[in-house]
């Protein structure tokens, strides 16, 4: 009999009545939003037929417990039987089953258990309208010898998302962002919609975290905005606070529980769980951490040269609930990373931020111009703004950030690289001077960045004491040089200042031709800018003579 042909349970029954056998916590009074999440999972445990099996899988805070819950007192009425088994340590599940078995009348006291449970597994069998829930399962392997059979649902909560071989894996996604403020204001009196609304941001729309900051904040009366400044400063401490008895572990003692048993069984994806958290929420590429290899701890520089070992590292991550993982790579929460973070001394913090700084060098494209290379540029730089390139104390990762700000100017995202230049400019001129190599590259970007906005105003004297010390430091010549001086006759063109702009261009031109070639692509650069100066001066014969020569090269 498929379970979508069976009747509901005889005999009337009142909305709340719970089936005679019921072993489930109380229901949360403060469960929020899901009601798509719950219709989709009832419609498709009824859909499942036989032995209907659906493994509710996410992130650590993220509500699958709850979920569960929730559906099992809200289908209540559907089931005569309803029985809760805490998962997470396998050999205790025969004795929770057991413990059933004796329920229902089928064992007493005094037999054994893999007697009782046998009796069990054949009862249910034939018996409808039960649903049993494996609560916090780890290993799909190690829970299938005790999912009974039958015309009757069973729920799986894990943090693990692979179960399609034994259940159809449901993944449980981060609040809605309006779910999120509706927790928050009806548990919180009187706080204000964009106050909630920022914690809701802050906390980056998980459950868990949303759950203890409500508790928090309604029993202590402390502003929103005290809340939000601590949680930027002590993490750790502010999600320690404010568990409840409906949700078990605040989500810092959840994250360093699983992340120190991550590190007992995979030492290596500890250190990989550590890394990821000084880097951005967004998704981290496998190729960031393969192409850095020799830069990495001990523990990793062999397995990551192994892209099966690493895979299977990142996979582990995953599946004791500390991350995400798709084809986009690995996607650690916000919250995770700042309770990870919290647990690190200051110098262990330093040397995770210089650890994944050289990371991000090694795997940074060379070229910015070639849009093939741009999806790579697009998942790395998430991750160089999370380090903080403008306090970065590496060369080698400044020279990388002004790389980004010119690959944001040639995908167009001018504002963008607008503001990243910006911040690197200043910082660099205050903490390295005006005159270092980088903040004159900075420099360059930041007026490259503002003419393509429209703002040349401001830009010619940018540029111009640019080109000043950079003839002053690194002589005529030198291709940084001559590309400030390129750059100062696209600015005079600009202001109209087309005599002063056509002389500049023509030295610029002649320097680069004999040092870089006729062929190469400043040079290239230069004589279109000087065609385009000349057309408008009206001297067309030359410029028609300089623009073909530059077309055909």
């Amino acid at each position: 009999m498929c379970s979508s042909d069976l009747p509901e349970a005889p005999g009337p029954r009142l909305p709340g009545d719970l089936p005679p056998v019921w072993n489930v916590q109380p229901r949360n009074p403060a469960f929020v939003g899901r009601d798509t999440a719950l219709v989709r999972l009832r419609e498709q445990l009824l859909a499942r037929g036989t032995a209907a099996v659906q493994a509710l899988h996410g992130m650590a805070g993220v509500g699958k417990t709850q979920l569960a819950v929730e559906y099992a007192h809200r289908f209540a009425g559907s089931y005569e039987l309803v029985w809760w088994i805490t998962a997470e340590r396998t050999e205790l599940i025969p004795a929770q089953l057991a413990d059933l078995a004796v329920e229902i009348g089928l064992a007493d006291g005094t037999i054994k258990i893999p007697a009782a449970v046998t009796a069990l597994q054949t009862d249910l069998r034939h018996r409808p309208r039960w649903l049993l829930v494996f609560d916090n399962a780890e290993d799909p392997r190690a829970l299938q010898p005790w999912l009974p059979s039958g015309p009757g649902h069973v729920l799986i909560t894990s943090r693990n998302p692979h179960w399609a071989e034994i259940a159809a894996p449901v993944d449980v996604p981060i609040f809605a962002a309006e779910e999120s403020v509706t927790l928050l204001r009806q548990r919180v009196p009187g706080i204000p919609q964009a106050d909630a609304e920022q914690v809701a941001t802050e906390l980056g729309n998980l459950p868990l975290a949303l759950a203890q900051a409500a508790d928090l904040l309604g029993e202590t009366g402390l502003p929103a905005s005290s809340y939000l400044d601590h949680l930027a400063h002590h993490a750790a401490d502010a999600l320690a606070r404010g568990a409840s008895v409906f949700h078990g572990q605040s989500l810092a003692a959840t994250v360093a529980y699983a992340s120190s048993r991550l590190a007992e069984a995979d030492p290596a994806a500890g250190v990989l769980l550590r890394l990821a958290a000084s880097l951005g929420p967004e998704p981290i590429p496998a190729s960031l951490f393969s192409a850095g290899a020799a830069m990495l701890p001990e523990p990793l520089t062999d397995m990551v040269a192994n892209p099966l070992a690493l895979h299977d590292s990142l996979g582990r991550i995953s599946r004791y609930g500390l991350a995400r993982l798709d084809q986009d790579g690995l996607q650690v929460h916000r919250l995770v990373q700042a309770i990870l973070r919290d647990q690190l001394t200051p110098a262990q913090r330093g040397e995770d931020v210089q650890s994944v700084a050289a990371l991000l060098v090694a795997a940074g494209p060379a070229d910015t111009d070639d849009p093939a290379t741009w999806p790579a540029w697009a998942s790395l730089l998430p991750h160089l703004l999370a380090v903080n390139p403008a306090e970065s104390s590496s060369p080698d990762l400044r020279q990388f950030a002004a790389r980004a700000v010119l690959y944001l100017l040639r995908r167009g995202d001018s504002q963008t690289a607008e503001h990243l230049a910006a911040a690197l400019f200043d910082h660099w001129a205050q903490r390295l001077g005006p005159d270092n190599s980088d903040t004159l590259a900075a420099a360059t970007e930041l007026a490259h960045a503002r003419s393509s906005l429209g703002r040349i105003s401001g830009v010619r004297e940018l540029i111009e004491d640019t080109l000043a010390r950079r003839r002053r430091i690194l002589g005529d010549d030198h291709p940084d040089t001559l590309r400030s001086a390129s750059d100062l006759a696209t600015t005079l063109d600009a202001l109209g200042e087309l005599q002063p702009g056509r002389e500049l261009a023509e030295d610029t031109l002649a320097r680069r031709r004999r040092i870089l070639g006729d062929d190469h692509p400043d040079t290239l650069r230069t004589a279109s800018i000087l065609a385009g100066i000349l057309v408008i001066l009206g001297a067309r014969r030359p410029a028609r003579k300089l623009a073909e020569d530059t077309l055909a090269r």
